[in-house]
């Protein structure tokens, strides 16, 4: 050991300042660990939004079939309104 000009006792002792954790820096480990966090939650929020999606594309098609019936209901009433009056002549009032 040798002492430094104020007074303090310094080691020559060399303190290992490198790899860890197989290879990786605990910063790399901790960066890598947040990515798959963030990665994790961004899958679950595919996920999410797909359920959603086919959700929204199921009821769309339900309700356009629902619409057609509806049109196809009041095309049969228009045709029946039309047979009855076409019976009635503007002579015959």
């Amino acid at each position: 050991m040798s002492s430094g000009a104020s007074g303090h006792r310094w080691t020559d002792k060399v303190i290992p300042f490198g790899p860890k954790l197989n290879g990786k820096s605990e910063a790399v480990m901790s960066l890598t660990e947040q990515a798959t966090r963030i990665l994790g939650v961004l899958r679950q929020a595919v996920g999410a939004s797909e359920a959603k999606y086919q959700k929204a594309v199921e009821t769309t098609h339900k309700s356009s079939a629902q619409l057609r019936s509806v049109e196809d209901r009041i095309k049969e009433l228009e045709a029946r309104v039309w047979q009855r009056f076409a019976h009635i002549s503007p002579a015959s009032q």
